[in-house]
């Protein structure tokens, strides 16, 4: 049982799809390592690379890329991105690119902001330190997105149409639609 392995490194193969005998097709290298301290379980990660690495830096690709697995997901909860749905290829790209440059403007200002000294910017950052109070948070860039949100509302309105243009849906349609 992978569980009751010591930390180390081992050569493994996974049974075929119906589970009958060993796939010997594929070799994978199975990491347990500690991390975060002793009191914690032990990584274990199985991974299928062409080329040889050691431990260490299998540990280290796997952190990288759960780093990004959770600025996506962190981008996902934030930006309310569940509900979008997008059909045609270029604009999920021209989307993600314009998450991934919010993202960034958010944690460049977030970074400025805790290193000036100017008055406008210390006001920015007593408020942000009292919506995490508000919300028992802590400070991290989760929150700041979260703070910049909240602060952006009042600048955001909704457009009326002039009142003599006629629109193609009836007022009910309207309605179910919501405001634009």
């Amino acid at each position: 049982m992978v569980k009751e392995l010591p930390t180390g490194r081992y050569q493994v193969y996974l049974m075929n799809k119906n589970n009958n005998k060993v796939d010997i097709r594929t070799e994978y290298t199975l990491v347990i390592a500690n991390h975060l301290g002793s009191k914690k379980a032990p990584i274990r990660l199985l991974a299928a690379l062409k080329q040889e690495h050691s431990s260490v830096e299998i540990i280290t690709m796997y952190q990288k890329r759960w780093g990004i697995e959770n600025i996506f997901k962190r981008c996902k909860q934030k930006f309310n991105l569940g509900e979008i749905r997008v059909l045609n290829y270029q604009k999920f790209v021209n989307l993600i690119a314009l998450i991934q440059f919010a993202i960034n403007v958010f944690t460049v200002t977030f970074i400025k902001i805790q290193k000036s000294t100017h008055s406008l910017i210390s006001r920015v950052l007593m408020c942000y330190k009292n919506f995490l109070i508000l919300r028992a948070q802590y400070q991290n860039l989760d929150s700041f997105i979260s703070f910049m949100q909240q602060a952006l509302k009042p600048l955001h309105y909704k457009f009326k149409h002039p009142p003599d243009q006629q629109n193609l849906f009836s007022f009910r349609q309207l309605e179910k639609l919501g405001p634009f």
